[in-house]
């Protein structure tokens, strides 16, 4: 996050300093020229290269802050559905789900299929095991693929999950660090489109 704001900062920087400066290059040439005659300067590629980074830096912070405001969004509407899934209620194999995409199981994936629908609808379900990829929503098979969790939020590197048939019942919170769920998770299944991984 702090990067984020880092390159905001500079690109907000770097679009002022071209704006107030890019007449005194053009103005200049001729003399820093002469000052510099094996190494002539010139201006338009500098006023370029500076555009380019600040356009960088403005796009970079732009697509963060959309990602960001979009897994907000997500983690909301998992949270909803905390009144009628409370911590400690009932869940076990016995409790099913099928998907509005097709996917259905029973236990701890029904659980997380449930709060997946909530949070995307009927976005398609794909696969891929990137940890550093992981996002609030994203289902993580775990336990040599025979239990699923739900990530609610991702801290740092420390990711939250809910979860049913978690001892019979329903759990929010368990936490684990990314190292962790690289020893413990299989694979990855998230509503997120390709390109946005």
């Amino acid at each position: 996050m702090m990067i984020h704001g880092l390159l905001l900062s500079l690109g907000i920087l770097i679009a002022r300093r071209i704006g107030s400066r890019s007449a005194h290059y053009l103005v200049d040439n001729k003399k820093a020229q002469d000052e510099l005659s094996s190494q002539p300067l010139n201006p338009m590629k500098k006023v370029s290269f500076l555009s380019l980074i600040a356009l960088f830096a403005l796009f970079t912070h732009q697509t963060i802050a959309q990602t960001e405001a979009k897994e907000d969004s997500i983690h909301q509407r998992m949270l909803a559905l905390k009144a009628k899934y409370p911590e400690g209620k009932r869940w076990t194999n016995k409790n099913t789900y099928r998907s509005k995409v097709g996917y259905g199981g029973s236990g701890c994936h029904a659980f997380a299929l449930i709060l997946s629908d909530a949070a995307f609808g009927d976005a398609p379900i794909r696969k891929h095991k990137n940890l550093r990829e992981l996002k609030v929503g994203d289902m993580i098979r775990v336990k040599k693929n025979t239990h699923t969790v739900i990530v609610i939020d991702i801290e740092d590197d420390q990711v939250t999950f809910a979860e049913g048939n978690y001892n019979s019942s329903i759990h929010w919170g368990r936490v684990m660090t990314i190292d962790q769920l690289a020893q413990y998770g299989n694979y990855i299944l998230t509503r997120y489109p390709k390109q946005n991984l």
